[in-house]
């Protein structure tokens, strides 16, 4: 029991300087809609808290072959929130759709 109030305690992003705070976000591509985009998330355990939105739709043979086949593609990106340089990838991945 002891051991357990010797861990570390989780730093939150509010308790970083601003320049030291981490933001991210995830972009979302789904057939050849617009890329969605998450709200941006702060610190080294961001949660994402969105709902992302396609469309409008319009049901054709090319629609349904992709939710049937296709997949959707995410990017993970990070920037610093103090700053204006530019976004920097820190991951891809891909969700099949069946």
């Amino acid at each position: 029991e002891r051991a357990l109030f010797e861990l570390p305690r989780d730093v939150g992003a509010e308790a970083l300087p601003p320049q030291q705070a981490m933001v991210t976000m995830v972009l979302t591509e789904l057939l050849h809609f617009d890329v969605a985009a998450s709200g941006a998330a702060c610190g080294l355990a961001p949660k994402y808290d969105s709902l992302l939105s396609f469309g409008p739709f319009e049901l054709t043979e090319q629609l349904l072959e992709h939710l049937a086949h296709g997949f959707m593609r995410f990017e993970l990106q990070a920037f610093c929130s103090a700053s204006s340089s530019s976004a920097h990838l820190l991951g891809r991945a891909m969700l099949p759709l069946s």
